[in-house]
């Protein structure tokens, strides 16, 4: 997987594509299972991804407050 400069003067490298989490896990009533979250997580890693995205929720930025 391609990698790409994680912000100006990190140093830091980190994979092109970034797997969101917030839908690992059941709780809200929806999201994958433990394992089904475990077997995504796993295909990323050896991809060689290194980019997680770990928000809790997602907001639209058309909806303002």
């Amino acid at each position: 997987m391609r990698s790409t400069a994680f912000g100006r003067r990190t140093g830091l490298r980190v994979s092109a594509y970034a797997l969101g989490t917030a839908n690992f896990g059941t709780g809200w009533g929806a999201g994958a299972e433990p394992g089904g979250a475990r077997r995504i997580f796993d295909r990323f890693a050896q991809a060689d991804g290194t980019f997680l995205h770990s928000a809790d929720g997602y907001r639209s930025a058309s909806r303002r407050s």
